[in-house]
């Protein structure tokens, strides 16, 4: 039993995720970034406690066209965002998990989904089942564009 049997694919393409997922918007970001990944357990075992979170990202884009901010700033805002979003309902920001498997749309927060101790936690996926993801990137309204980098983890 690994987390290493997941395999994604992209919900909109029926694509395999094999490099990093890129969600664009426009430069005034009025509307959210949408992007929906299926998580299917290849493995003969079943996987328990199975969750997502988020950790500063390994990619930084090309080397052409680095990053304008260190990972650990990308990361540190969305956390922040997604808190006060989380703590305001009427505050827009930052990254919401949508699934059948949780109870209502999760804002990604300090605490919850910042660490592997705190993942959103998504249940057990049996072996040949799928969990059906759906990741919202909300920009807060005063913030200028820009691009962020973050890596999603799901595993147990």
């Amino acid at each position: 039993m690994s987390s290493m049997d997941l395999q994604f694919e992209n919900g909109l393409t029926g694509t395999i995720i094999y490099d990093p997922l890129i969600l664009e918007g426009s430069a005034v970001l009025t509307v959210p970034v949408v992007a929906q990944v299926s998580v299917t357990n290849l493995g003969s075992d079943d996987l328990s406690q199975v969750g997502l979170y988020i950790i500063p990202a390994s990619n930084q884009g090309d080397v052409d066209n680095p990053a304008n901010n260190p990972p650990e700033t990308d990361y540190q805002d969305l956390l922040t965002w997604g808190t006060a979003s989380a703590a305001t309902p009427a505050v827009e920001g930052g990254l919401k998990i949508s699934s059948a498997v949780l109870a209502s749309d999760t804002y990604i927060t300090r605490s919850a989904g910042a660490s592997r101790r705190s993942r959103l936690r998504l249940g057990n996926i049996v072996s040949g089942d799928t969990i059906d993801l759906t990741i919202t990137f909300e920009a807060p309204p005063a913030v200028p564009a820009r691009r962020l980098f973050i890596s999603f983890i799901v595993g147990e």
